[in-house]
């Protein structure tokens, strides 16, 4: 009794602390995401092409480091060091981006900062085996949620900051969050040893289950329409709202994203991640047709905010459903994989909404994002779950 009372014990202290250093590292990541154009632009008089080319980097840098952090944590049996280094480098690139006084500079240090997502996968992964079997959507929803609120402090500190600093100082305060996690997770999370893979096991997506293999291309054909949040805030920018109003729109659907993420996947642990799913499918289809129909100053606010609801409900869904139906000894290569091909697509996702936006117009953009959603919904709708334990 003894020992499972220090077990649960250690469980939450382990969650808390994930969720801590969720809040701290986005805390610093949304001031330096803040200034990080003006920065580039401005102060290092980089052309467009450079930071347009920096970014993409950088998007490329994350899917791969996900799968290599989820395979390699899969091969050592050990997650802790990916999340505390992931952390530690990510802070680290920060304070280089404070020194940078060439933009040439910053390529290394973006692709050090991006490559700061090893942490993920391999986080997600070790928070949903340590949680109760009946609460794991709901361990990476206050994950995320705890994210969000790092994200809304970080936004309303980068405003205030502004007024104060010069962008050099701000990024320094950026990675200071960052370390702080890095000692958190370094010196207080306690990791079980794990079976390490046998040699002889090989990681196969044509071996997944029938339900995977349909979320796999459920996710991916929704991926394809659900392009960068830039393109609603342009579109708001385009039909009357100032320039200064566009970061309180941003906040607001960053807000939306808190207060959702963990009620939501509470829900999911009751009725079911296949059911939330289909649900965030919903939400993104719903803000998708207001702008389809050119709903103006009145709505945009409401729109956004349903963006916000499907980007918070969709993610813990998706961890917990791709966990439930993973080989134990192939989680991290199997979340892994989804993050880099979602990833990837993703980037396509938004060069196409790009070249629709300035070909056809955003009205065309904003369809094909409603169709690709619908199509998703409905091949969702063949997957099947497993049975909830109470």
């Amino acid at each position: 009794m003894e020992k499972i009372k220090d077990f649960n014990n250690r469980r939450k202290k382990t969650i808390l602390v994930f969720g801590s250093t969720s809040f701290l590292n986005d805390l610093g990541a949304e001031i330096g995401h803040s200034i990080w154009p003006v920065f580039v632009r401005e102060i290092l008089k980089a052309p467009m092409s450079v930071l347009g080319l920096i970014d993409g980097i950088g998007e490329a840098v994350v899917s791969f480091s996900q799968t290599f952090a989820g395979w390699l944590s899969d091969k050592l049996g050990k997650r802790k060091p990916f999340i505390w280094l992931g952390y530690l480098i990510s802070g680290l690139a920060r304070l280089g981006y404070s020194i940078t006084y060439f933009w040439g500079l910053l390529f290394p240090f973006k692709i050090l900062d991006r490559a700061g997502k090893i942490r993920e996968t391999p986080r997600d992964i070790l928070a949903l085996d340590i949680a109760d079997h009946r609460f794991k959507t709901q361990t990476i929803g206050f994950l995320d949620a705890m994210d969000h609120l790092g994200a809304v402090f970080g936004i309303i500190s980068a405003i205030i900051l502004i007024r104060f600093l010069k962008p050099r100082e701000m990024f320094f305060i950026a990675g200071l969050p960052s370390l702080i996690g890095a000692y958190l997770i370094f010196t207080l999370v306690k990791e079980r040893a794990l079976p390490v893979q046998p040699s002889f096991l090989k990681f196969s997506p044509g071996k997944f289950h029938p339900s995977l293999k349909i979320f796999f291309f459920a996710n991916l054909l929704f991926a394809l329409g659900f392009f960068s949040y830039s393109f609603l805030l342009i579109y708001a920018r385009e039909n009357g709202w100032s320039v200064t109003s566009i970061p309180i729109l941003y906040l607001i659907m960053t807000m939306s994203m808190m207060l959702m993420a963990y009620p939501i996947s509470r829900l999911a642990d009751k009725i079911g991640k296949k059911k939330i799913i289909i649900l965030a499918y919903l939400f993104w289809s719903l803000s998708v047709l207001g702008f389809v129909f050119g709903f103006k100053n009145s709505l945009i606010i409401p729109l956004l905010v349903l963006f916000g609801f499907a980007k918070a409900t969709l993610r813990p869904s998706q961890i917990a459903f791709i966990s439930e139906f993973s080989h134990p000894l192939f989680k991290g290569q199997t979340l892994g994989f989804f993050q880099m091909i979602s990833g990837l697509v993703f980037l396509a996702a938004s060069s196409l909404a790009g070249f629709f936006w300035q070909f056809f117009g955003p009205r065309t953009v904003f369809l094909f994002a409603f169709f690709t959603s619908i199509l998703a919904i409905l091949l969702m709708l063949f997957t099947t779950e497993k049975k909830m334990v109470k």
